[in-house]
């Protein structure tokens, strides 16, 4: 429980101050360490409320990152669950 509350607060750190790859790499990072971890989900939704700007190919949407960043994760989670799985059996 203490990994994964340091690893939200470097990841909040890292969205405030570092660059948005660090960022990225670190939520990615947490998806394969944690079991379940949508605070990453939370994090892109928080990056797009602080520095979202609209897209014009996104008909002036401001949460494409909280929009695809999620559906990637959603999806990495799914793949890394039926891996895991099929290694148990």
């Amino acid at each position: 429980m203490k990994r994964r509350i340091l690893a939200n607060a470097l990841i909040l750190f890292s969205l405030l101050f570092c660059p948005f790859w660090l960022t990225a790499i670190l939520i990615v990072a947490g998806v394969f360490i944690f079991p379940r971890f949508y605070e990453g989900i939370a994090a892109l939704f928080l990056a797009d409320l602080l520095y979202g700007i609209k897209e014009a190919r996104f008909y002036g949407s401001t949460a494409v990152l909280f929009s695809l960043g999620g559906l990637f994760l959603i999806v990495l989670m799914y793949v890394k669950e039926k891996v895991y799985l099929r290694n148990a059996s």
